[in-house]
């Protein structure tokens, strides 16, 4: 028997034989997604492996840099895929051993297809995941029950419901894998697959010992979510199917798997959660700059002495060391680089305080921060953060790297203006990230500035040359209406509290306070074409006080050592004489009120061309404000409940405040198109 390195090469998966094992490789690049394509090859080459009397054993493996992923969301997804499901029982059912190599990240229906497989060989730094439950799924080809009974209920619990990656010494504490190697994981494959026999999943019942155990586990989960709101029904469903892992045949966990898969697939928050997933995605996608794909591999952080631009430096320097980006850390003055030094080592320990770093990884980070004194070692760097755009940094710099600095309205002399990038929110990790490019500067420098952001796994968006800031102004819309309901009855714990069972991250009482009472004022009234009176004589009384929010101790609610005590009585007295004859708030009617108002400022930034896509709205929505990603955002929602709908309820509102209220010239016109096509 000779070995064959060209035996079959369709499109998006290869074959080749080594020592009596058939070598497949999925080669469907980035991620090898498991497109419906690639899958009826798969089955094809897979089935012919098997039928291959010379073929002893199979290894399935992925090309490039990783091993496999799911297919692409954009397209027609179906849920549950009959075909995938019917490949990894191929793959489970063969009278051959079937063996994964696994490298990069094994994701989703990457996993399933590795867990179908009899045994499973990864690289040392492979990561493994299912991200289904961020999008309102569940593994629908066999995944769950697979899983079950190879790591046991409670550790597919942590896996399934928590949608996070995990590592491979995690994976093979858990029995997930068999062994774990330092290079390319095939050799070891191709060896442990001609010393075993087949070990079809469902004859595996060692992680079931401890069943009863699971059992109760899984009934305290259920119990905790049962007084949770969950935003879908998949947390239920992945808890059924691991009950049905644990006490029934594979077959019956298989069919309930599918049904449950096809019930949450057509659930309207998963198609939300899923369009959230896509905007957030496309949002940092350098598609309409007509160059490449870049990245960013080295971080510079200019010293300026400046508190404030330096609290912003050292924690993006932090996040940059984590996302594993190498840091270069200048400026002329000692001090302030040793400053700045010690804040980012100070972020970093504050993280393994919290669990997040292990001792000897957050020694390596602080030890990979290099400390320069001359700027011309910056001028290695991809990006370079400044506080104050500073031309001799800038002449150090390589052409094709680029300057971010915080979007103030700096003059930069026009040689150097292309590698500028103005940009908002890299204060904050759960805030947005606002990429807002002058007329000059360059599609590199605007792509450079999105690839940052990707590597940061941050939200962001890019604001159109000239266009004023976005979260801003839905931001504005948001705490003005709220104004509005407080001086008409409402009290403060209310709001917040509706928008608090709403599923939305904080109210936006609570949030002023967080942000201090003072800086989201201001923000409000650079922003706000117009506010309430009220709002203002309320928020103006406070800042006179010295209550300021969390900060101060004291601002829409009293507060001690940051833990939130109760509301300030302040607060409805100063309301109650500015507006002194209200009336009852409906806590039903909170939510939609303020909605509505955000709806209609991204209408009205929507068609004054603010923003690239519609759906850049929903992310900076979302990710800046806390709208519920099951809710999908503020365009989403008015296109999924009706412009229509939308546009009477502002009319509705329009008695409590004309101007404020009035409809975006947007939205009217869409809904006057949408009844012209209703006449006959």
């Amino acid at each position: 028997m000779k070995d064959s390195m060209t035996q079959t090469r369709p499109q998006f998966v290869n074959r080749y034989d080594q020592r009596g094992v058939a070598i497949i490789t999925l080669a469907h690049p980035p991620r090898n997604g498991l497109e419906p394509e690639v899958i009826a090859e798969a089955q094809s080459v897979v089935q012919a492996a098997l039928l291959d009397a010379d073929v002893r054993a199979l290894v399935i493996k992925g090309g490039g840099t990783g091993f496999a992923s799911g297919a692409d969301l954009r397209g027609a997804v179906v849920r549950p895929d009959p075909a995938l499901s019917a490949l990894c029982r191929m793959l489970e059912d063969a009278r051959k051993p079937t063996v994964a190599a696994i490298h990069g990240a094994a994701i989703g229906p990457g996993l399933e297809l590795a867990l179908a497989c009899h045994f499973r060989v990864a690289q040392v730094d492979t990561q493994f995941s299912f991200p289904d439950i961020a999008l309102g799924w569940l593994p629908a080809a066999g995944g769950i029950q697979r899983l079950t009974r190879i790591v046991g209920g409670r550790a597919a619990m942590s896996a399934l419901l928590g949608g996070r990656a995990f590592g491979t010494r995690r994976a093979k504490q858990l029995g997930l894998l068999d062994i774990v190697t330092q290079g390319a994981p095939l050799d070891a494959a191709i060896t442990r697959a001609l010393q075993v026999a087949p070990r079809p999943t469902r004859k595996r019942l060692d992680a079931l010992v401890h069943s009863k155990l699971d059992l109760e586990a899984l009934a305290a989960e259920r119990t905790k979510r049962a007084v949770v709101d969950a935003p879908t029904a998949a947390p239920r469903a992945i808890l059924a199917c691991i009950e049905a892992a644990l006490t029934d045949d594979m077959a019956s966990g298989f069919r309930l798997e599918a049904r449950l898969a096809a019930t949450c697939a057509e659930d309207p928050a998963a198609r939300a959660l899923r369009a959230i997933f896509l905007a957030r995605r496309d949002a940092v996608r350098p598609n309409a700059l007509d160059i490449g794909q870049v990245s960013v591999g080295r971080l510079g952080l200019v010293a300026s002495g400046d508190a404030q631009s330096d609290r912003i430096a050292a924690l993006l320097g932090a996040r940059a060391l984590r996302a594993n980006l190498a840091l270069v850390v200048g400026g002329d003055d000692p001090d302030a680089r040793a400053r700045l030094n010690a804040q980012i080592e100070r972020h970093l320990q504050r993280s393994e305080v919290a669990g997040h770093l292990s001792a000897g990884r957050l020694n390596a980070l602080m030890n990979g921060i290099n400390l320069v004194e001359n700027l011309q070692d910056i001028g290695s760097c991809d990006v370079v953060f400044m506080g104050g755009v500073r031309p001799d940094v800038l002449a150090h710099m390589r052409g094709d790297a680029v300057c971010l600095c915080p979007s103030d309205g700096q003059v930069v002399p026009a040689p150097l203006a292309a590698q500028v990038l103005p940009c908002r929110g890299l204060m904050a990790p759960r805030a947005v990230l606002e990429l807002c490019p002058s007329e000059t500067t360059s599609p590199e420098a605007r792509a450079l500035g999105l690839a940052l952001a990707r590597a940061l796994d941050q939200p962001a968006i890019e604001v159109p040359a000239g266009k004023p800031p976005v979260l801003p102004a839905l931001e504005a819309a948001w705490l003005v209406a709220a104004d509005h309901l407080l001086m008409a009855g409402a009290s403060v714990a209310q709001i917040d509290a509706a928008f608090a069972k709403a599923g939305w991250r904080e109210g936006p009482f609570v949030r002023q306070d967080r942000f201090g009472i003072v800086a989201t004022r201001t923000r409000i009234a650079q922003a706000a074409a117009h506010q309430s009176e009220g709002g203002i004589k309320l928020a103006a009384s406070l800042i006179a006080a010295g209550q300021n929010g969390i900060k101060s101790g004291l601002g829409y609610y009293t507060w001690d050592a940051g833990e939130l005590v109760g509301e300030n009585p302040a607060v409805q007295s100063a309301i109650a004489l500015l507006q002194p004859a209200q009336k009852p708030v409906l806590d039903a009617d909170i939510v939609p009120y303020c909605a509505a108002a955000i709806s209609n400022q991204a209408a009205r930034i929507l068609g004054a061309q603010g923003v690239a896509r519609a759906s850049d709205l929903d992310v900076a929505a979302v990710f800046g404000l806390g709208w519920p990603r099951a809710q999908g955002g503020p365009i989403w929602a008015a296109e999924d409940e009706g412009l229509g709908l939308l546009l009477s309820r502002i009319w509705g509102y329009s008695t409590r405040d004309s101007t404020f209220w009035q409809p975006a010239p947007l939205l009217e016109n869409a809904v006057a198109k949408m009844r012209e096509t209703l006449v006959p």
